[in-house]
């Protein structure tokens, strides 16, 4: 038994190392000074002495816990595997695992920074993308033909449904946790205070709508492989397809879940401008 347990022992203490190596390398600058000026003037926040901390805390937590939650995503996608023998993580499922986890430490670090300071008051004053309507109208479109009317032998069953149930549960949780940040109440405060946090949240929402639409255009390029590899097609329709797909899930994760956002509040606005 010890013979067998050591193996695992050294294969757990490499893996621990290695992740802890790519979180460190990956979060080496979410310390300087310049990321939250940097994040601040792209969401029109002015930083001043009541937001200050709120928003290097902000800059610091999400960062890390972004990096934290795509590795932990990567390692979770392997366990998954070996825990039930399939292939989840393999091939286009390997960016699937680490999208998902960075969009949930996202989250997680909005819930952290949210969480000391939520009293009950009136939701956000934001008007959030609608991941609903992103999210299920990519999977209802890439990953409805993976059933194969004409009978051509395609992936299995349980490959197929994996496809599915994956991008559903994608777009349910997306949506309910863009919800969930909307909803969230704020204090009454001082208005650069709400500025700030108004950033954060609009940072959150595109994260979650970004982050879910690729990862569901990622199950969208396996369904595309699984329908269209098999057979002999036109214009090159099998490779450029889903590299079509890639690029929507590069420019999704890249573009759209880190684009900035600048919330406006008609009273704010209103009292700035007087």
């Amino acid at each position: 038994m010890g013979a067998s347990f050591a193996p695992l022992a050294l294969g757990a203490l490499i893996t621990i190392v290695w992740a802890l190596c790519l979180v460190g390398w990956f979060t080496h600058a979410v310390h300087d000074p310049d990321q939250r000026i940097h994040w601040a003037a792209a969401h029109g926040v002015a930083v001043t002495p009541a937001n200050r901390a709120l928003i290097a805390w902000w800059v610091q937590l999400s960062g890390t816990l972004r990096v934290i939650g795509a590795v932990s995503g990567m390692v979770l996608g392997t366990l998954f595997d070996r825990a039930f023998a399939v292939s989840t993580s393999t091939g286009i499922g390997f960016w699937v695992w680490i999208v998902v986890g960075w969009v949930v430490g996202g989250t997680w670090a909005w819930e952290g920074v949210t969480r000391s300071s939520d009293r009950p008051a009136g939701a956000a004053s934001l008007v959030p993308r609608r991941p609903a309507t992103i999210a299920i109208a990519a999977s209802g479109r890439w990953l409805g033909p993976i059933d194969d009317p004409t009978g051509f032998p395609v992936a299995g069953p349980v490959a197929r449904w994996l496809l599915a149930v994956g991008a559903v549960v994608l777009a349910v949780a997306a949506t309910a946790m863009v919800s969930r940040v909307v909803a969230r109440g704020q204090a009454a405060a001082d208005p650069d205070v709400l500025a700030a946090d108004d950033a954060i949240r609009a940072t959150t929402i595109h994260l979650i709508s970004g982050g879910a639409t690729a990862a569901i255009l990622l199950l969208g390029v396996q369904a595309a492989q699984f329908v269209l590899q098999p057979r002999q097609l036109p214009f090159g329709v099998r490779g450029w397809a889903p590299l079509a797909l890639v690029l929507g899930a590069w420019f999704s994760s890249r573009y759209l879940a880190n684009r900035p956002w600048r919330v406006r509040r008609a009273g704010l606005d209103q009292a700035a401008a007087r």
